[in-house]
């Protein structure tokens, strides 16, 4: 997210981000959108962290793999989102 806040003036007003659609305008997303896939990976950390103090209070195994999987999504969006910037930039 502070790659996003640092280099917001410098990005163009549309960057892509949807890779899965064709090719076109249709990749195309206005630049705050960028912080999409880093609030939903923090979303779905949190889903996870609630569910592993709720839910599986007695099973480490999965309080471990929910909040190691949960931390590997939040970095590689993160990461994803940084290189997305570095290409236009």
């Amino acid at each position: 997210m502070f790659s996003v806040g640092v280099f917001i003036r410098r990005l163009p007003p549309e960057v892509p981000l949807f890779y899965s659609n064709p090719w076109g305008r249709e990749q195309l997303a206005p630049p705050y959108f960028l912080l999409l896939p880093i609030v939903l990976s923090f979303l779905f950390l949190g889903i996870n962290v609630f569910l592993s103090k709720k839910v599986f209070m007695e099973n480490s195994f999965l309080k471990n793999l929910l909040g190691i999987g949960s931390s590997i999504v939040l970095l590689l969006s993160a990461v994803a989102v940084f290189r997305i910037i570095l290409q236009i930039i």
